[in-house]
């Protein structure tokens, strides 16, 4: 499966919508081989490692951080709650095919490819990411450059393309549906 993502990443061939669903399906692939009990396990363990609530908040910061910015841009970050959803905006490059597959990893974060220990400029957890929002968040709809993709709560390791697309997307937007007891910014 690594290698197969591998070569989907290097090669950049077929559309943003081909390459989610790849990808949605080789971590299918990788969910059924660890069974649905070791699946839940691995997404126990992720929920638990997040000791509070707002841990996401960083995860979601560290995102933006670790992001390229175009030339002469100055970065922003916008986080707001609506009811039961956060949005957050940042006005990046967008995802690339490397990112998504980042986010959506089991136990392959690109941190541990970038630091070799730690590094104090670094405000995540490596090999945790951005699925503790998943503490929080029911549902996560991606919109960023031609990407636009939804991961749940059963399964944050697997994208599914969104159908109701915007139009492409300066720099990235992320809508956090809630779960129904989460409160988070308050």
């Amino acid at each position: 499966a690594s290698n197969e993502l591998n070569q989907c990443i290097e090669n950049n061939s077929g559309t943003a919508a081909d390459f989610i669903r790849r990808l949605g399906n080789i971590r299918k692939t990788v969910k059924d081989s660890l069974g649905e009990d070791g699946y839940r396990s691995y997404l126990d363990l992720i929920l638990r490692s997040g000791v509070d609530h707002t841990r996401f908040i960083q995860e979601l910061l560290q995102n933006a951080d670790d992001c390229s910015y175009p030339e002469g841009v100055t970065p922003s970050f916008t986080l707001n709650q609506s009811g039961r959803a956060i949005v957050t905006e940042y006005n990046e490059t967008g995802f690339t095919r490397a990112n998504i597959r980042s986010i959506t990893a089991i136990g392959e974060s690109t941190k541990n490819k970038i630091l070799n220990g730690d590094d104090l400029r670094s405000i995540g957890e490596k090999g945790v990411g951005f699925k503790t929002v998943f503490a929080i968040a029911s549902k996560v709809k991606i919109y960023s450059g031609e990407y636009s993709f939804t991961l749940t709560a059963d399964e944050p390791t697997i994208p599914r393309s969104l159908t109701n697309k915007k139009s492409l997307v300066s720099g990235t937007r992320m809508e956090i549906a809630l779960k129904d007891r989460a409160v988070v910014l308050s």
